[in-house]
């Protein structure tokens, strides 16, 4: 009998053993490219490493200091203009970026990195450091970290111009979203240093909601089926350095700096105040809507933005090129202010 129960213990003790090293293994927040790399480097050698880190952002604190910010009591007013939601949308990415940007900052100092030994630090959650394989074992233990990776792919440079069916980052993308067709990349932006850190792209998902919805992306007017996320309204966004796909909105544009360049030269859509459809605004624009204001002819049928009415606020009319809501001859000086170079087109 005592025979039976020591081997009955044994086996216990052998499975308990097992059990907490399979349950340990699956839970390592180090990638098995990275332990490959790890067990062939010295121990003083360095290595460039990806680390993704948790970054808890409390939305409803966020949303008090954007609102605070921008000036509001008790909430955001019930029916803003497109400026008051950009200013509101700007300073909530960016309250969240300093957020981000903070944890990342705090996590590198408690590693004790050198300067040298940072490749990226950034307003995202992911940093890119050179560490020894000490120094890894160290960040894996640290609760804010997500995952860490080996960063040994070199970097696509930015082609010069518009690529024609380009698709450099279509496997990553496509590790994100599986089931995406007629993708390309339609443009890349480099960094100070050259190196691209994020890509405009394109695409379509098999499954479509009937329902035409719109979006303002600067001063471009885009009308798409909706599909699924990411590519709502045909276009999104892939982040080179945080490896993830963002669908395109109005709200980006203060993360991503030439967005808007980009997507007025890549997209479609259709220009505010674009009155004649050479897709520019020019005099000729102007002198469309005060020929209309004065009754020498009607605003065309296709002035008119649709669907309107199911967005609360939103822009009714290409010609409205001020955005206040309505149609006068006050676009029409607002687009000589604009052409003489007095003011950007939002205002």
């Amino acid at each position: 009998m005592k025979r039976i129960i020591a081997v009955f213990l044994t086996i216990t003790v052998f499975m308990l053993s097992f059990s907490i090293s399979v349950f340990a293994k699956e839970k390592t927040k180090i990638s098995d490219t990275l332990q490959n790399a790890m067990s062939e480097a010295s121990d003083d050698a360095k290595l460039e490493v990806h680390i993704w880190l948790y970054c808890h952002i409390d939305e409803d604190e966020v949303f008090r200091q954007a609102v605070k910010e921008c000036g509001y009591i008790g909430g955001l007013p019930v029916n803003m203009t497109l400026e008051e939601v950009y200013a509101y949308k700007a300073a909530y990415n960016r309250i969240v970026s300093e957020q981000e940007a903070a944890v990342s900052y705090n996590f590198v100092t408690k590693l004790g990195i050198g300067e040298d030994d940072i490749v990226y630090l950034g307003k995202h959650s992911l940093v890119v450091l050179k560490l020894t394989k000490a120094q890894i074992n160290e960040a894996e233990t640290f609760s804010e970290v997500s995952s860490i990776d080996y960063a040994n792919n070199a970097p696509a440079e930015a082609p010069a111009d518009k690529p024609e069916n380009s698709k450099i980052y279509e496997e990553q993308v496509k590790n994100i979203h599986p089931f995406l067709y007629n993708y390309r990349e339609l443009y890349y932006h480099a960094g100070d240093d050259g190196v691209v850190d994020w890509a405009l792209i394109t695409g379509s998902t098999a499954t479509m909601v009937d329902k035409a919805l719109y979006m303002v992306i600067g001063n471009r007017v885009v009308i798409k089926p909706q599909s699924i996320s990411p590519f709502g309204h045909g276009y999104a966004v892939y982040d080179v350095k945080q490896n993830t796909v963002k669908a395109v909105s109005a709200g980006m544009l203060s993360q991503y700096d030439g967005l808007e360049e980009a997507f007025n030269k890549y997209g479609c859509g259709k220009l505010i105040g674009d009155l004649d459809g050479n897709d520019e605004i020019n005099i000729a624009d102007a002198t469309i809507i005060q020929r209309c204001q004065a009754k020498m002819r009607e605003y065309p049928d296709s002035d008119t933005i649709q669907p309107y009415e199911e967005v609360d606020g939103a822009l009714k009319y290409y010609s409205d090129f001020n955005r206040d809501g309505k149609r006068d001859i006050s676009d029409a000086t607002a687009i000589q202010r604009y052409l003489a170079g007095y003011s950007h087109p939002q205002s």
